[in-house]
């Protein structure tokens, strides 16, 4: 089932990735904080929702270790008071080239397995099938019970 093989690769590559980042080393901390370091200042809690494929109320529980140590600061929307804009905190900033050298660390091991090229086409498959299962569930909300 190549979901079985998909989740375990991730499992494998966020475990390497801890390998090099500062703790916390959670499942999303080097998404998270590289997703919203690339916005211009503030990440609407909706937009890391849709980028981090999460239901909105999963998506705290997440992030609450890195709020808690002060690498992301939380602000209530002023355009919807119910959501939240996220953004790097300053010891969230001393950590990115880190989490950048981790990031290459990983891909680098991959590479000198598959090589440059074929390191190139397996991203390309990945946003290829990624664009096609997001095409086939537009509109849906998978809501936990």
């Amino acid at each position: 089932m190549i979901a079985k093989d998909l989740r375990r690769l991730s499992k494998l590559y966020v475990k390497v990735l801890a390998l090099h980042l500062p703790p916390p080393h959670t499942e999303y901390m080097a998404e998270a904080m590289l997703f919203i370091s690339g916005s211009a200042g503030c990440m609407k809690q909706r937009q890391l929702v849709d980028f981090m494929e999460v239901d909105r109320r999963s998506l705290m529980p997440m992030l609450k270790e890195l709020l808690d140590i002060g690498y992301l600061l939380a602000t209530e929307d002023p355009e919807c008071r119910n959501e939240y804009l996220f953004s790097l905190a300053e010891n969230g900033k001393k950590v990115m080239p880190q989490i950048h050298e981790a990031v290459s660390a990983a891909e680098k091991i991959i590479e000198e397995k598959l090589g440059e090229s074929r390191l190139s086409l397996f991203k390309k498959e990945m946003v290829q099938i990624e664009v096609s299962l997001k095409s086939k569930l537009l509109g849906y909300e998978f809501k936990k019970p």
